[in-house]
């Protein structure tokens, strides 16, 4: 198990989750946990301190956190990188949160991810005050690699490209361990980031992914 790290940040209110599991470690399992928001969602004052004790007990597993937003600043979802040794466990940590456990999600997807970079989101540089930080997640098909060898390669990549400052980087799987996706993290505009994260998409052979970014910031309890 990772070290103890304290998140720092906020995130009072979430339209959608993305909690990327990722577990590190022989014969250990990765996942990418998708939520999305239902029409209940924002519905009792409580759940944000319920959200952050529970996140509180998971501190030591934690290796990224915070809140997507919209362009006009409204909370849109949330981000959490964690290290768990099991799909059972996975699907615990997602389905046990406060904000699932209250209805607030419509949906819940998890899938495997295999990380692309080493650390934690605190063993980066702190963010320039002022400079925007970015979510970017892409889906292609019909690949036919193996999301371990891709993720590889574009680890390889990262620091060949021009680009801003990667938080996290990670390649989705389907059951049977072949690439289907991409998620990323770094302080930069999202229009930045998307550009950067498509050029190593398509350095390492993916050329037409589907891909979104969005506002995001390092979250975690309000100090």
């Amino acid at each position: 198990m990772a070290p103890a790290r304290r998140p720092a940040g906020g995130c009072a209110r979430l339209a959608w989750a993305i909690l990327v599991v990722a577990v590190r470690g022989g014969g250990f399992v990765k996942f990418l946990v998708l939520g999305v928001d239902g029409l209940a969602f924002g519905s009792a004052d409580d759940l944000p301190e319920a959200h952050w004790t529970y996140m509180d007990s998971w501190a030591d597993a934690l290796i990224a956190r915070g809140p997507t937003m919209s362009v006009d600043g409204h909370h849109t979802g949330s981000v959490h990188v964690v290290e768990l040794p099991t799909s059972a466990a996975a699907h615990r940590f997602a389905h046990e949160e406060p904000f699932a456990m209250a209805g607030w999600y419509s949906t819940i997807s998890v899938s495997p991810v295999v990380p692309s970079m080493d650390g934690s989101m605190w063993d980066r540089p702190a963010a320039v005050p002022g400079q925007a930080s970015c979510l970017v997640t892409a889906s292609f098909l019909d690949q036919n690699r193996s999301a371990v060898d891709l993720a590889s390669s574009v680890r390889q990549r990262l620091d060949a490209l021009e680009s801003g400052r990667w938080i996290f980087v990670g390649v989705t799987s389907d059951d049977t361990g072949n690439a289907v996706g991409f998620v990323a993290m770094a302080d930069e505009d999202p229009s930045d980031t998307q550009r950067n994260a498509l050029a190593l998409l398509r350095s390492v052979g993916i050329t037409d992914p589907t891909i979104r970014s969005q506002l995001w910031r390092r979250g975690g309890r309000p100090a």
